[in-house]
């Protein structure tokens, strides 16, 4: 069993369905339907009942997720406009990165405001920021958007900002993305990640440095005949400068932003990160938000660790740390001889 769709009856489907594209990013799906007969009046327990419409892909819900179902029908009942807290089905929902501004391109686009904008801390679960409004035909959305409960510690910032500024003293592309072990060792070591992209896709570096890692996979995956499309996410504002530059043919998929607390504008099939991009006892934490809110339907997410040989650290159990995060792991793989990087990866269904 699983959820196919949210119908929403229309006075005027095709007005209705542009809303939702414009304003939400959803897609429009064919075929159109223009549906009637017996078979219809028998589903539906109306009387001659004769319907246009349309599906909507939802955005972040993936190819193969639930739709929207706007719907008009040639005989319609009229109603009292709704209101959120008549018994019954309420309103539909919209995670987004700034509600107001989402607010007002709601009513710019012929919606009308309910609410105003208001945070609250919810207990167990973060900051919710959220509005209602109303749709063209008085529909109620709730707009939301939630914070972490706790930023990364002041402290553990700054020693990323202080990495930047080393990964910067370099000029060589290797050492400028925090490895000193030469070009041989690089792709020895780095990668076996690849093992775990089983198709083409869109490939979300989420700690990227310069983008040459991005580079690199690119390159590696054309001889394995996969083709990425590179994203790329990094605290460091000077290094995703350099990554632009790098990768400029994609400049516009790079952003400035930490994983833990960054908005995404969409969901990636591939999501790669780090082990120690924070705390150690925020790492569960962080791969449940990033599954939950950065890998799309369907996605997977791969997480890496490295160790070192010049310190004689051996690369963390990266496996280990996603299946004591309560997740499984989907598989797994190992650089250099001996091992001294680790992936494991996770899929979300």
């Amino acid at each position: 069993m699983r959820f196919v769709h949210v119908n929403l009856t229309a006075r005027d489907e095709e007005r209705l369905a542009d809303f939702y594209v414009r304003v939400f990013g959803c897609t429009l799906l064919s075929p159109r339907r223009d549906l009637c007969g017996p078979w219809l009046d028998q589903g539906t327990g109306l009387s001659g009942a004769h319907l246009h419409g349309m599906h909507l892909r939802l955005p972040g819900c993936g190819e193969h997720g639930p739709t929207l179902e706007i719907f008009r029908y040639e005989e319609m009942v009229d109603g009292p406009e709704p209101v959120a807290n008549r018994p019954g089905f309420g309103h539909i929902a919209f995670a987004v990165s700034d509600v107001s501004a989402t607010r007002d391109a709601v009513i710019a686009a012929g919606g009308r405001a309910l609410g105003e904008v208001a945070s609250s801390e919810i207990p167990d679960a973060g900051r919710l920021t959220f509005v209602y409004v109303r749709d063209p035909e008085g529909n109620l959305i709730e707009l939301q958007s939630w914070g972490r409960r706790e930023h990364l510690p002041g402290q553990f910032l700054q020693e990323l900002a202080d990495l930047e500024a080393s990964y910067l003293r370099e000029t060589d592309p290797i050492r400028q993305s925090g490895f000193g072990g030469g070009a041989e060792r690089w792709r020895a070591e780095r990668s076996p990640l690849l093992h775990a992209c089983d198709r083409d896709g869109d490939f979300l570096d989420a700690a990227c440095a310069n983008g040459y890692l991005l580079e690199c996979l690119l390159a590696w995956g054309r001889e394995r005949g996969i083709s990425l499309v590179p994203f790329g996410l990094d605290q460091g504002p000077r290094l995703i400068t350099l990554a632009k530059a790098r990768l400029s043919k994609w400049a516009a998929n790079f952003f400035v932003g930490n994983a833990w607390d960054w908005e995404p504008p969409r969901r990636f099939p591939y999501v790669f990160s780090l082990v120690d991009c924070v705390p150690d006892p925020y790492v569960a934490r962080f791969i449940d938000r990033l599954l939950e809110d950065i890998v799309a339907p369907g996605g997977r997410l791969i997480m890496g660790g490295y160790g070192s040989r010049s310190r004689g650290l051996a690369p963390p159990d990266v496996a280990g740390i996603i299946r004591g995060a309560g997740f499984d792991v989907a598989g797994y793989a190992a650089g250099g001889d001996p091992p001294i990087t680790a992936f494991a990866w996770t899929d979300r269904t």
